[in-house]
């Protein structure tokens, strides 16, 4: 009778303590999410940048043309 209690308790205390981990999907999902969360902050950083219109679409800054005497 202990053996068994012994043993169920033990069980009980295993299965407890195995979580099933993420499957792939659900972990591509959660990163794809962080990475457009992200993204999203960095475009709302550089839409507010006084310097945002010296920008081109590859994020190089263009230099300022010098003024023609």
């Amino acid at each position: 009778m202990r053996g068994s209690a012994l043993l169920l308790l033990f069980a009980s205390v295993a299965l407890a303590s195995c979580k099933s981990e993420p499957t792939f999907d659900e972990r591509y999902e959660a990163a794809q999410k962080e990475i457009r969360e992200t993204a999203e902050g960095i475009d709302k950083e550089l839409e507010q940048s006084p310097d945002a219109s010296q920008t081109t679409q590859e994020g190089a800054v263009q230099d300022k043309p010098s003024p023609r005497k």
